[in-house]
């Protein structure tokens, strides 16, 4: 099994299934982007390695008889007394194997101890205690201390006392009522009850203690003894156990409850009904573009844009970013080009990545008001395998509301997915245009996609 570990809040998950070894998926905690499963098995402890003094293999094996007839040898046909010995009963050999002489030499048939399903569930419930999280504990030791204190004196102006039974302040107890039986049946707490409960018990004992205090030779004293200061004192240990508390079962709960949720996030493109995946049946990963990306990028003459960024100048913050906007890449895919590494339009992301097989995508939607709302104008995401492709460009300016750049039209197959911004700056990034335009067209000359790109109003 593999272990997914978040890099943004340190979440660690164990016991990953192998067929999600190599994405990159939402943390299930903090839920940001950018945490790669690793394509390798938790590693083993050395102790379990070592073999040098393996232990003893207990084989049980069924004691059934085996199928011998009694004296199914001849004495006559034995050649000596040694041999006639050896013609026994199995039946005898088969209870003899289960008798034990008793002191009263009578036979006690002792069958191997199996420990049934009572004995079982007798078993768990003792080792229940031991298995509470400090949480737990602490419900367990403040709701004994609470109960110790009733015996103790609530009340002490010297000449008279009176302990919590006395003073009709057991009826508190009934505030650990709740924590303690979800405790017992190893039951998730509700943090709102819990603390409702733990809160209120210390509210009512400060008002008793408040209660307590009297005049005494002009001088104003606290009749409040040493049983209710330490209810108090249980009551606060209360709200910190309800807190810490975890029942034992929720570990494996949120196990399969992060296993779910990185389906959720490897399988976001088919469920997310705003992720368009183009080109889905070719998607075999049999055209891989990195010799092609690769040798554009050098022999690439003209003016580069800021904006772009391939191969090794990716880093890995602006990935992260892509990722928790949109991007959601494959084990067999790398990334070889990125365009934009932040937002820029009222805080709303849009950009490019081109992988070895596919074009990921985030757009802002196609409409006369995008440039004012941006927030409610979010536009396509998805991706798209390239081989295969019939047209795949940047196509004309927005024209939007106002004067304010949005961005370029991103068509595939001749339809207009969206906006795209050309960088990150007030202006756009021609640079950028030319840059990715011509990509495209060297995809075509090699026969990735069928066509160049049209020529735009790119202005």
């Amino acid at each position: 099994m593999l272990k997914l570990t978040c890099q943004h809040c340190g979440y660690t998950a164990d016991n990953i299934p192998h067929k999600y070894a190599g994405k990159i998926v939402k943390c299930p905690k903090c839920k940001q982007g950018g945490v790669r499963i690793p394509d390798i098995e938790l590693e083993l402890d050395d102790s379990a390695l070592d073999v040098s003094d393996p232990a003893p293999v207990i084989v049980h094996v069924a004691e059934k008889p085996l199928p011998v007839r009694k004296n199914s040898v001849k004495p006559a046909e034995l050649s000596n007394k040694e041999e006639s010995e050896k013609v026994f009963d199995t039946k005898e050999l088969q209870s003899s194997r289960n008798e034990t002489p008793t002191k009263t030499g009578q036979t006690d048939i002792n069958p191997p101890t199996i420990l049934n399903e009572t004995q079982s569930d007798n078993k768990i419930k003792v080792n229940k205690v031991k298995e509470w999280n400090i949480g737990g504990k602490i419900i367990f030791i403040s709701a004994c201390i609470s109960t110790l204190s009733m015996f103790m004196n609530w009340v002490d102006i010297g000449l008279v006392s009176q302990s919590g039974l006395t003073q009709g302040t057991f009826i508190f107890l009934g505030f650990y009522i709740y924590p303690v039986l979800m405790l017992f049946k190893n039951k998730s707490i509700s943090k709102t009850w819990g603390l409702v409960c733990s809160i209120v018990a210390i509210i009512f004992t400060l008002i008793y203690i408040d209660s307590k205090s009297i005049e005494f030779m002009g001088n104003k004293i606290n009749a409040s003894a040493t049983g209710a200061w330490l209810f108090l004192l249980s009551s606060i240990a209360l709200v910190v156990g309800v807190v810490k508390y975890r029942p034992k079962n929720k570990d494996e709960k949120e196990a399969t409850e992060t296993i779910h949720s990185i389906e959720n996030s490897v399988n976001s493109c088919e469920e997310n009904n705003n992720f368009r995946l183009i080109n889905k049946k070719q998607n075999n990963g049999t055209v891989d573009l990195t010799q092609i990306i690769t040798n554009f990028c050098n022999d690439y003459s003209d003016d580069k844009s800021e904006n772009i960024w391939w191969l090794d100048q990716i880093k890995n913050e602006y990935i992260e970013k892509h990722i928790k906007a949109y991007l959601n890449i494959t084990s067999d895919e790398k990334i070889l080009l990125l365009l934009n590494k932040g937002a820029m339009l009222g805080n709303v992301f849009t950009g490019l990545v081109i992988t070895n097989i596919c074009i990921h995508f985030c757009t802002l939607k196609k409409s006369f008001f995008t440039g004012i709302l941006p927030w409610f104008f979010k536009g396509e995401r998805g991706k798209a395998n390239i081989s295969g492709l019939k047209s795949l460009e940047i196509a004309e300016h927005d024209t939007c509301f106002g004067n304010a750049y949005v961005g370029h039209e991103l068509r595939i197959n001749d339809e207009i997915l969206g906006y795209v911004r050309m960088g990150t700056n007030i202006v756009m990034d021609d640079k950028a245009i030319a840059f990715l335009n011509a990509l495209f067209n060297r995809f075509a000359e090699h026969g990735i996609i069928e066509r160049k790109v049209n020529n735009y109003n790119w202005q």
